[in-house]
């Protein structure tokens, strides 16, 4: 098995895993400041966690051209962040903004405006997910707004979005070298 990074781990300390964060209160295997670089060598990482990072970063494109650098062509790069409709997104003082699902999509050379990316990445998995609890109804919105991308589109784009506010978006990429 290659080597895994989880970048931001908080207090998610993780067995067989790289953990860093800024934090000196928490258990880390190294200290970074993830706004300033990756302190590891080109090509050496499978899997990448990024799991409620995202959203603290002051230029988060630029942790993700460092990840591709890092990574080893076709590693797992798994990303949680709030959604720009979670309350979440907006109700922590050190969170600096929500994503849409369609954040990784200028990544995969596939739109009209790739061409600002040097990093490419195949989007192998991308979910909406619902706060659950005592909003049953979530269970069934989150299935059916996930069922297809035109659906997650049409979700973020009309009323539906302010009906039923999301909790995140999750994404599962795949580098490509």
């Amino acid at each position: 098995m290659g080597l895994k990074l989880n970048l931001g781990c908080g207090t998610d300390y993780r067995e067989g895993y790289i953990n860093v964060d800024i934090s000196r209160n928490i258990k880390v295997d190294v200290l970074a400041d993830l706004n300033l670089g990756l302190p590891f060598k080109n090509n050496v990482f499978e899997e990448v966690l990024l799991i409620d990072v995202l959203e603290h970063l002051n230029n988060p494109d630029k942790l993700i051209d460092e990840i591709y650098r890092v990574c080893k062509s076709k590693a797992k790069v798994i990303i949680r962040a709030p959604h720009f409709t979670s309350q979440s997104a907006y109700a922590d003082m050190q969170h600096k903004r929500g994503f849409s699902i369609r954040v990784f999509d200028d990544y995969t050379g596939e739109t009209r405006w790739s061409f600002q990316f040097k990093s490419r990445y195949n989007i192998r998995k991308r979910m909406i997910t619902f706060p659950k609890g005592k909003m049953f109804w979530n269970f069934i919105i989150e299935k059916l707004v996930n069922s297809k991308v035109f659906i997650q589109n049409l979700y973020e784009n009309s009323f539906l979005r302010c009906l039923f506010p999301a909790d995140s978006v999750y994404f599962e990429l795949e580098v490509v070298k």
